[in-house]
């Protein structure tokens, strides 16, 4: 028995009655390779037709007897990051998307491209940023899943106003600007989150613009530590894990390497910061965010 995704969540009594529920579990003996061969061949065909298979975004568990799927997490994810709890609103913006997928590196949205898509961000990370005449890059942002890209062309019918780019592989959510300001027409908790993301933004430019023209090269360095850190178990430090490139915080604050490693250095010695060996201890957060007020 094959049950599609609609079906599985409309009819859920035959999930726990039927066929399905009776089959052996996953983890019996020799049955692996054919779970794995079996999710293999689906993934495939789905990737192969996404606009015509209905339930594409739902991800499947191979039984003997057949087929159950669920919710795919990346999209639950980002839904629920962008705070829409419609579940009217949540289906539309499933089945109105087309999925692209972009490799590390790629150019996701090209600076003055005339194209007007916009994204939702399921999985992986984006920069965005600026690119000078002679191709620097000038860090604005980095984003991860659950919010909107390229929103600006499609509200203001105008050119990109910036590069963004696949820091890791990327699965996405596409649509065209017709289809995403229908969306916005139709459903005003997803107008809702457009304006909590761009006010975030907003936010976020003007803290940069006031770093850059108020603090010095180390402040900003301890500033941007303890954005990129979280909080740890104990609660009073905080870590990042893994241990950033610091070449790209020296990007992020509009400096040099060498100043970058020298703060960190100086930030050990005052035993502000710990090394281990695959992240960064702030074991004081507070008195490193006084410090980088004074600096």
């Amino acid at each position: 028995m094959l049950l599609s995704a609609r079906d599985a969540l409309a009819r859920p009594a035959e999930l726990e009655t039927g066929p399905l529920a009776r089959s052996p579990p996953l983890t019996s003996p020799g049955r692996a390779g054919q779970v794995r061969a079996a999710l293999s061949d689906l993934q495939v065909f789905l990737l192969a037709f996404p606009r015509t298979i209905t339930d594409y975004p739902y991800e499947a568990t191979i039984c003997e007897t057949g087929i159950r799927m669920v919710a795919d997490k990346s999209w639950a994810f980002a839904l629920d990051t962008l705070s829409l709890t419609d579940e009217i609103a949540r289906e539309a913006m499933i089945s109105r998307a087309e999925l692209r997928r972009f490799p590390a590196g790629a150019s996701i949205i090209a600076q003055d491209d005339e194209e007007d898509q916009v994204f939702l961000l399921l999985d992986g990370s984006v920069r965005v940023v600026l690119l000078s005449e002679g191709g620097q890059e000038i860090w604005l942002d980095t984003l991860q899943p659950g919010t909107i890209l390229g929103e600006l062309a499609a509200l203001t019918d105008r050119r990109r106003t910036s590069e963004i780019i696949a820091e890791t592989d990327c699965e996405l959510a596409s649509y065209s600007a017709t289809a995403f300001l229908t969306l916005l027409k139709q459903h005003g908790e997803l107008g809702l989150a457009l304006a909590r993301i761009l006010a975030r933004r907003v936010r976020h430019t003007t803290q940069r613009m006031f770093e850059l023209s108020a603090l010095s090269a180390p402040g900003r360095v301890y500033a941007e530590i303890l954005r990129m850190s979280e909080s740890s178990a104990a609660g009073r430090t905080r870590t990042i894990q893994p241990i950033p490139s610091l070449t790209a915080v020296a990007v992020r604050v509009n400096t040099t390497r060498e100043t970058v490693s020298r703060t960190i250095s100086d930030l050990e010695r005052r035993g502000l910061l710990r090394r281990r060996e695959d992240a960064f201890e702030l074991v004081d957060p507070d008195h490193l965010a006084r410090l980088s007020t004074a600096s």
